[in-house]
C-alpha cells in the first residue's frame, strides 16, 4: 500500500513538473496537434521587372514569409521582388495554427535582364515567321540607322515584316501590314505598344533609320521609321529543293524531308526545303519535289 501510494505521488509531482514547462497548455497542445500542411508552394515566373508571383495552393488558412538570399522580403498581392538580374535564392515559410511549418526552397529563380532595354532595336519576321533582331547603330544625324540586306532566301519573295524596340518599348504602325512609304518619314510614324508591322519588299538593301520627334524643350514626343531602299542584292545560295544542303537535288533530300517531318531530328536547310514556298515545312514540300525530280 505504501508503495502503491508512493508511486502516485510520483506522477502528480511529474505531471506538476510538466505543467510548470507549459503553464498555459497551449505549447503541449501544439505539440500533440501538430500536423502537416496539405498544400504546396507555388513560385511563377519572373515578370520583366522583377516581381515574382508566389502562393500557397491549400484548403488551409496560412502565413506566408519569403526570404531572398537570406534576407527578409515583403509578400505584396502575393508576389516578392528580387533586389537585382541574375539567379537568386528564395525560401518560403508557410505556417497555420495546430500544423508544422512548410520550409520550401527555390534555389534558381532567375531575373534575366530585358536585352532590348536601351538602345533602338529592328525585328524583322523570315519566311516561317521567326523574329531576327538587329541593333541600330545612333547617329546625330539620322538617330538611329542600320544597312542591312533582306534576300529572299531566308524572307521571301514577297513582303518583309518589322517593327522596333525603342528603350524597351516595342513600337509598329497604327495599323497592320502597312507598307513603308521609302524616302518620306513623315508618312511613317512609330506608335509605341504596337503589335503593327510595317512591311518592305524583300530582294534589296535597305538603310533603316529611326529619327526622334522632339518638342521645343528637346523633349522627345515619338518616333518616325526612314526606310531607303538600294539596288536588288547579289542572292547567297539558293537552291530550292537541297534539302541536306548538298548543293545537289536528289532522291536524298526527299528522304532527308521525310525523316524530318517524322522525327524533327533530321539537320535540313529549311528555306531551301521550303519548296512550294508557303512558308511552312509539310508533306506538301514532299510532293512538290517529287515532281520537280520527275520534270
Amino acid at each position: 500500500m505504501k508503495r502503491l501510494f508512493f508511486a502516485l505521488i510520483c506522477v502528480c509531482l511529474g505531471l506538476m513538473a510538466f505543467s510548470a514547462q507549459y503553464p498555459d497548455g497551449s505549447a503541449l497542445t501544439e505539440q500533440l496537434q501538430a500536423k502537416p500542411l496539405t498544400g504546396y508552394v507555388n513560385l511563377g515566373e519572373v515578370d520583366s521587372n522583377g516581381w515574382v508571383p508566389v502562393e500557397y495552393v491549400g484548403t488551409e488558412n496560412v502565413t506566408m514569409t519569403a526570404t531572398v538570399d537570406g534576407s527578409n522580403v515583403s509578400i505584396v498581392n502575393h508576389k516578392i521582388k528580387l533586389p537585382s538580374y541574375g539567379t537568386h535564392v528564395v525560401v518560403v515559410t508557410v505556417s497555420a495554427t495546430g500544423y508544422a511549418t512548410l520550409t520550401v526552397t527555390f534555389d534558381d529563380v532567375t531575373w534575366e535582364q530585358d536585352p532590348y532595354a536601351s538602345g533602338c532595336w529592328v525585328v524583322l519576321l523570315d519566311r516561317f515567321g521567326n523574329e531576327f533582331v538587329y541593333y541600330l547603330m545612333y547617329s546625330p544625324h539620322s538617330d538611329y540607322y542600320i544597312l542591312i540586306d533582306l534576300p529572299t532566301k531566308e524572307f521571301g519573295n514577297g513582303v518583309v515584316h518589322f517593327y522596333f524596340y525603342i528603350d524597351g518599348v516595342a513600337y509598329g504602325a497604327t495599323e497592320e501590314d502597312t507598307q513603308i512609304v521609302i524616302e518620306d518619314y513623315s508618312q511613317n510614324p512609330l506608335t509605341a505598344h504596337s503589335s503593327c508591322y510595317y512591311t518592305v519588299q524583300s530582294g534589296y538593301s535597305y538603310l533603316i533609320s529611326v529619327l526622334k520627334k522632339v518638342n521645343s524643350d528637346y523633349e522627345i514626343e515619338g518616333y518616325y521609321a526612314l526606310v531607303s531602299r538600294g539596288g536588288p542584292i547579289a542572292e547567297p545560295d539558293y537552291l530550292r529543293g537541297d534539302v541536306d544542303g548538298d548543293k545537289a537535288v536528289n532522291i536524298a533530300d526527299v528522304t532527308s524531308l521525310i525523316d524530318y517531318l517524322l522525327s524533327g531530328n533530321t539537320q535540313i536547310d529549311q528555306y531551301n526545303a521550303d519548296v512550294d514556298d508557303d512558308g511552312k515545312i509539310s508533306i506538301t514540300d514532299v510532293t512538290v519535289l517529287i515532281d520537280m525530280m520527275l520534270h
